[in-house]
């Protein structure tokens, strides 16, 4: 649901790769998941140190976007000197960026207290 109105690559395959991933989470520590994730192209955008000037697909104008150092157009500058009203970032939020999020992020919950909730759980029914 967070990522219906935004800007994503994910497809069918990488949501489920993602849950396998994600055994202990909470609700809650999905949403700060999603969230971290959907900061990750700012990140990128903040830790740039090259652009590269590419055609804007929808009015033609050259725009900077970041790019690794080894691109043959990269251009040596950060996002505080490039030209903002030129500056055109990939904000699409993409698996990678869950992934990097997921390296950085723990379950709320270990496999003691998932097996002490299924416990819990069988006395109730």
């Amino acid at each position: 649901t967070m990522l219906r109105d935004e800007l994503h690559s994910l497809v069918d395959e990488d949501f489920a790769m993602l849950s396998g991933r994600t055994a202990g989470f909470t609700p809650a520590d999905i949403v700060v998941l999603a969230r971290d994730a959907l900061m990750q192209p700012i990140r990128a955008l903040q830790a740039a140190t090259h652009f590269r000037a590419a055609p804007d697909p929808t009015t033609g104008y050259a725009v900077w976007a970041p790019c690794s150092p080894e691109d043959p157009d990269a251009v040596p500058m950060t996002w505080m000197t490039v030209d903002v009203d030129a500056c055109r970032p990939d904000l699409t939020i993409t698996v990678d960026g869950f992934l990097q999020s997921l390296a950085t992020m723990r379950p709320s919950l270990s496999s003691a207290d998932i097996a002490s909730y299924d416990a819990w759980e069988l006395t109730r029914a």
